[in-house]
């Protein structure tokens, strides 16, 4: 497929660009892994940044999936050709697990570098969990005591990927939302489920952001979201959005490339809990 082979050459050239470059500026005992794990993470979304802009009417799970290809042969000896042997299969496994964690780095980073521009003129950042706990450490966080004693909690063990920070004036930041954002959610949606249910319980908005959402068209997914069903009696989450090509059903929500309906959801979200935050919940939906 002709999208396959752009996805290949923009991950290579990008890879290359960004190696050579960290490579010229950076120095330490450590560069040449440290410049393949900046470089790889750089290369997996710029390219699908381009490829998203180039095949708009290629679903975003094969353009990901074209650019992961490309990361594993990068990194494995792997062709059409090839003996597999204890060393090859060692290689696959290394690039798998190398994969998935600059893949999901690389998806956190998509996610702010989209959606913050827009969302800026509302006071609003999704921040990454990192940089939430340098703000808490600062005092930075005005949330209360307790609320901060709870984020605190959940970034030491990495809880959730991304934070909502509302900004209303320089000197007050408010947590009002966490969001869990995975590539594909499947095999993490039973372990996040409870997680995300403590943050509506804390009267936060929570979101689930995944690019691969095939598997929500099950039942027992579906009910997990929406709730309404023997074993889910309740929504697991206020929203989960969508790149993948699905129908919206209940609060699970497809969205563009451009993720205007989870930008849509947290500016209303933000000003739900702002004017009334003891009467958010999670039976929160949002109108828009």
């Amino acid at each position: 497929m002709e999208y396959e082979e752009y996805c290949s050459k923009q991950y290579n050239r990008l890879y290359k660009k960004h190696r050579k470059k960290y490579e010229e500026t950076h120095r330490g005992k450590n560069l040449q892994k440290n410049a393949e794990l900046y470089a790889q993470k750089k290369a997996i979304k710029e390219s699908f940044i381009a490829a998203a802009e180039r095949y708009p009417d290629t679903d975003a799970v094969l353009l990901w999936r074209s650019i992961e290809t490309a990361h594993m042969r990068r990194k494995t000896r792997y062709g059409k050709h090839v003996i597999v042997d204890d060393a090859l299969i060692a290689d696959i496994n290394s690039a798998a697990q190398s994969w998935k964690k600059s893949s999901g780095h690389a998806f956190e980073e998509l996610i702010c570098d989209t959606v913050n521009p827009v969302l800026r003129k509302s006071h609003i950042k999704i921040m990454l969990q990192k940089d939430l706990t340098k703000m808490i450490k600062k005092n930075q966080i005005n949330n209360s005591d307790n609320a901060i004693k709870w984020l605190r909690s959940k970034t030491a063990k990495n809880t959730f990927d991304l934070y909502v920070v509302y900004s209303s004036a320089a000197d007050f930041n408010l947590v009002v939302g966490c969001v869990q954002s995975k590539t594909s959610i499947r095999d993490r949606v039973g372990r996040d489920y409870p997680f995300s249910k403590e943050a509506m319980n804390n009267r936060l908005w929570s979101a689930a952001i995944t690019l691969d959402g095939a598997f929500l068209t099950l039942p027992k997914f579906k009910g997990m979201v929406n709730g309404g069903t023997s074993d889910y009696g309740e929504n697991g989450w206020h929203g989960m959005y969508v790149l993948s090509e699905i129908e919206t059903a209940g609060r699970i929500f497809h969205m563009d490339r451009n993720f205007d309906v989870f930008i849509k959801h947290a500016v209303e979200a933000t000003r739900s809990i702002e004017a009334a935050k003891d009467e958010f919940d999670h039976t929160w939906v949002p109108k828009t």
